[in-house]
């Protein structure tokens, strides 16, 4: 019922009917916009929390850099990386040598290369030649070498990373002999080159210095044999062995360097961007390369070889800086034998066949290769130390102390014989090394 009184006299039920009419749409509005307007601000919440955590993924309101295409371009002549090789010469365990290093088990060569443990393990990659086969028990020393596994050992513990195996003594123990110290070095976790453990092992090795793929192939000059036969030290190799040694025969040079070249090929295609050989060649304990190792050389600069590294002579000969006849931006550097690095061939064993000290000197050759912005690879540099190997008595035995005798006053046992050594490698060597900076 109305409120208001019948006795009004303005009062009608059509009247009161429209004016509660007009006040329900006045509500209806006044909810309507109250609830638009809690929407609205619902949404402005909502909003800003999105926008600002979406800042807040982008990093805020911080300003944006950009760089310039200047800022990523790299300098091709920039160098980008660098890899530094040490290569030394041959390990050869002779008798004396060998009871030096029995310590009441076996052998132990460690004490040997305690001197330059450091410098070794400092280079990027360290390469040495292994002149012996590994055997167990039975040693035997020159003219056929078999020795104890723990050489192998002695080379890691002191650093060295790579062996090349290819060598005039490789096959002093037969085939099986041969296979086996390719498989004993590889196992104990050395790269190797030069001969094979079985089939599937190339003729050479990429191994990535720093970035940079260096390809490492490893040679030996056979004894002079019948063509389709080889030889080495003497010993005729049996036919299912000649696929397991890289070696090459001085009357028949024209199958050598077509075997090269199209391993340098391969190498190349696997990615190899610096090329090193290292050569079992010349002959023994002569101070200067012969022809065959000229003319060799010079070929392997002209298919494009960076470093030569010979071995074989048993003692150091010249380095040189060759020029390639196909191509004159290229150069090699090559020394054509950094003799012995351990062994027993000592003055005073030695007779007529090296009566001046010379096979008693040894040496560290540093080559090293820089890439550049542009990607390509070059010898960036080439250094070497001098070192020799100082036998003195200790503890009831001897140690044949590989030693750096860059300064002989620091040498405290036998500075006399370190100044001699000195004095032999640097006539010999400093030439070769100052023309490739000249």
């Amino acid at each position: 019922m109305d409120e208001r009184s019948p006795k009004d006299k303005n009062y009608t039920p059509r009247r009161a009917s429209r004016k509660k009419a007009q006040q329900r749409k006045i509500r209806r509005m006044v909810t309507i916009g109250v609830i638009a307007l809690l929407v609205i601000a619902i949404l402005a919440v909502v909003i800003k929390f999105a926008v600002g955590k979406g800042d807040k993924k982008k990093g805020g309101d911080e300003p944006k850099t950009k760089v310039s295409k200047e800022e990523t371009t790299v300098d091709p002549n920039a160098p980008v990386a660098t890899a530094k090789v040490l290569s030394t010469g041959d390990v050869l365990i002779h008798k004396l040598l060998l009871e030096a290093s029995a310590d009441g088990s076996g052998y132990s060569f460690d004490k040997h290369f305690r001197a330059v443990k450091d410098e070794i393990s400092a280079a990027d990659l360290a390469v040495a030649n292994l002149e012996v086969t590994l055997g167990e028990g039975n040693y035997q020393c020159y003219p056929t070498f078999k020795s104890p596994d723990s050489v192998a050992d002695a080379l890691k513990n002191a650093g060295f990373d790579f062996l090349v195996s290819a060598n005039n003594h490789c096959y002093d123990t037969s085939f099986d002999g041969l296979k086996r110290t390719a498989k004993v070095v590889r196992d104990k976790g050395f790269g190797q080159t030069g001969t094979k453990a079985d089939l599937d092992q190339k003729d050479y090795e990429i191994v990535d210095v720093n970035g940079i793929k260096i390809g490492i192939i490893n040679y030996a000059e056979e004894t002079t044999c019948a063509a389709g036969t080889k030889a080495l030290n003497g010993i005729k190799m049996a036919a299912e062995a000649n696929d397991y040694v890289n070696s090459f025969n001085a009357a028949r040079m024209d199958e050598f360097y077509k075997d090269i070249e199209g391993n340098i090929a391969s190498m190349k295609k696997d990615g190899a961007e610096a090329i090193m050989l290292y050569i079992h060649w010349g002959v023994e304990y002569a101070l200067t390369q012969n022809t065959n190792q000229s003319t060799v050389a010079q070929k392997m600069c002209d298919m494009g070889v960076d470093v030569i590294i010979g071995g074989h002579p048993h003692v150091i000969q010249p380095a040189a800086v060759l020029t390639s006849t196909t191509d004159p931006s290229h150069k090699t550097f090559c020394i054509y034998s950094v003799g012995n690095l351990l062994s027993n061939q000592r003055r005073e064993f030695m007779g007529s066949a090296c009566p001046t000290g010379h096979s008693e000197d040894a040496i560290f050759v540093y080559t090293t290769f820089t890439k550049y912005g542009d990607g390509r690879v070059e010898l960036s540099a080439v250094d070497y130390s001098p070192l020799w190997i100082n036998r003195y008595a200790e503890g009831g035995s001897y140690v044949y102390e590989i030693t750096n005798v860059s300064d002989p006053s620091k040498v405290s046992k036998n500075s006399d014989g370190a100044a001699a050594s000195l004095e032999r490698t640097k006539k010999l060597v400093d030439e070769g090394f100052k023309s490739f900076a000249g």
